[in-house]
């Protein structure tokens, strides 16, 4: 073979070859595309911001990327990452990625993002080193957790409020505790704040698990075990409720306790706010105590001045009465004298006139004060005779009526129902404007009843 066929063979093999190369090149960089235009149709449908950095700038940002930081991509290319965290979170989130890169680092980090718009945003990211383009690269995973760190920050602030709540209402007195039905048994203590031990004299340990109905008194065991079905039943009931537990040292505590039904984690409970009112109680007793004695010394303080009613109106009747009615008698007699003489006659039937209305007036007055028949006939005939006097003072008609069969009464207090029955008589006469008075006294078996109804104006109750 001559050399200029072998060089034409040679020249032929070698563009074979390179025609192979050409064509191996080809379908590499269409594999290539193919690659490059399949991951960015993964990375713009990942729900996940996608990034490529590389020599101080963005050189890919997916679709979601994009919608979290609200840049273009053309915008983005032009940016180093940097600018958009937040400046105080910029060192740490630097020195995160150098970890993450260097393997010191798995799990992601978070920091603040200031999108386009100048919101504040809360991302989760993850990266690793990469050859992309033949030089090396960062991939970046970006996730936007802005609901989730507001979510959290909620959480937060209401646990500052309950933590607040509970606090507060251990620096009144108050305990909160939450209640839940459990495997047939009722009211379980599953919560208890700082003050619920305090009151209880039980630790937070021995409480929780333990029913509140074993905390009860035995007497009220029963009916609140009944409202607590009637509540959960739906049907409503009243919230406020007295009753008194049993200490762990056996004693004896009042409290009061405030309940409301809710939901919490998905099953119905009961939270419960107590007080112990051992304090309230005791004032309570002092104050029923106090007045107790201020109703005994009102009693007293009637029953005295009736005495010194009593001891004038007999003063009355018994010397002023009396001395009048002789004086009244002897201008009789001197009267039956001087029927010869006509001025004198007529003086002494004047004088003899007004010495019966003043006997007339010191017998009522007498009556007023005291009257005697309360304490000779009792206190029947004694408000029977003064619904007469009365009646016949100020033309108004006075009804009475009473049973035949009356119990005694002890003196003080058919005393103090007179003058209950005569300020109720006098009120009547001076507000009432009344014409008619039905007064009816009965027995009821060991009670005494005495009812008085007028037919006056009478008075608007909403002013009271």
């Amino acid at each position: 073979m001559s050399d200029i066929q072998k060089t034409r063979k040679q020249l032929i093999g070698e563009l074979e070859t390179l025609r192979q190369q050409v064509a191996a090149s080809e379908q590499a960089e269409t594999r290539h595309e193919q690659v490059e235009e399949l991951y960015e149709t993964l990375t713009d449908s990942s729900p996940v911001g996608v990034y490529i950095y590389q020599e101080g700038k963005f050189k890919f940002v997916n679709r979601q990327f994009r919608i979290h930081t609200g840049f273009s991509e053309e915008e983005l290319k032009t940016r180093a990452p940097r600018e958009l965290i937040h400046p105080e979170d910029r060192a740490s989130a630097r020195q995160s990625a150098i970890e993450m890169l260097k393997g010191q680092r798995v799990s992601p980090y978070e920091f603040r993002v200031i999108s386009r718009s100048g919101k504040t945003l809360w991302a989760m990211e993850t990266v690793t080193s990469i050859v992309y383009n033949g030089k090396r690269a960062t991939l970046g995973n970006f996730m936007d957790i802005t609901e989730r760190k507001q979510a959290e920050e909620a959480l937060r602030e209401s646990e500052e409020r309950y933590s607040a709540l509970v606090n507060l209402g251990g620096r009144v007195g108050e305990a909160i505790i939450m209640l839940q039905d459990k495997d047939g048994v009722y009211s379980i203590q599953t919560f208890v704040s700082d003050e619920w031990p305090r009151i209880t004299g039980y630790s937070k340990k021995e409480l929780l698990g333990m029913s509140f109905l074993d905390l009860l008194h035995p007497r009220y065991r029963e009916a609140s075990l009944k409202r607590h079905k009637r509540k959960i039943s739906g049907e409503t009931m009243p919230g406020l409720f007295e009753m008194s537990i049993i200490k762990k040292d056996g004693s004896e505590v009042p409290i009061e306790v405030t309940s409301a039904y809710t939901t919490y984690k998905g099953e119905r409970v009961n939270v419960a706010f107590i007080r112990d009112i051992t304090g309230r109680k005791e004032a309570e007793s002092k104050l029923l105590d106090y007045q107790h004695e201020l109703r005994s010394l009102a009693a007293e303080l009637s029953l005295a001045e009736e005495r010194e009613r009593h001891i004038i109106a007999t003063e009355l009747h018994d010397r002023v009465s009396q001395s009048l009615a002789i004086c009244n008698i002897k201008l009789g007699a001197l009267l039956e004298l001087s029927s010869s003489t006509h001025y004198l006659t007529k003086s002494l039937n004047e004088l003899r006139a007004l010495i019966s209305q003043m006997i007339k007036e010191t017998r009522s007055l007498s009556f007023s004060i005291s009257s005697p028949l309360l304490y000779v006939f009792g206190l029947d005939a004694a408000i029977e005779q003064l619904a007469e006097d009365m009646q016949e003072q100020y033309a108004i008609v006075f009804d009475y009526e009473a049973s035949k069969q009356l119990q005694p009464l002890d003196d003080d207090v058919r005393v103090l129902l007179y003058r209950t029955v005569y300020e109720i008589f006098n009120n009547i006469l001076k507000h009432a404007q009344a014409h008619y008075v039905k007064v009816s006294m009965k027995q009821l078996g060991g009670y005494l009843r005495i009812t008085i109804d007028d037919d006056g104006v009478g008075f608007d109750t909403s002013q009271l």
